[in-house]
């Protein structure tokens, strides 16, 4: 689904799909990321593997594939870093002002 609304919506031609995992290679990760790696690297998407949590804002993957969990994890410390970044930034221009 992030693959077709990647290349239909947003308009990437062949957008890189990635698998999150605890580690790049292949034999990283639980028993349902290495099932999912299979089945992702059999499918004609251009899947460039595991990616790790770092690679969610660096541009490496179009789409992130990942569990539930895992997923809802990486969105709750995105929104907790956000507030953290804007209280900072609103304290520190309150200070200077």
């Amino acid at each position: 689904m992030g693959h077709l609304f990647s290349k239909k919506i947003v308009g990437v031609p062949s957008p890189r799909v990635g698998l999150m995992s605890i580690g790049e290679e292949e034999s990283k990760g639980n028993e349902l990321t290495k099932e999912v790696y299979k089945v992702l690297k059999q499918l004609h998407l251009n899947f460039i593997g595991n990616v790790e949590g770092r690679d969610i804002y660096n541009g490496r993957a179009d789409v992130i594939v990942c569990d539930g969990f895992t997923g809802n994890v990486a969105l709750k410390t995105s929104e907790g870093l956000i507030e953290a970044v804007l209280k900072l930034l609103k304290d520190e221009l309150s200070r200077n002002l």
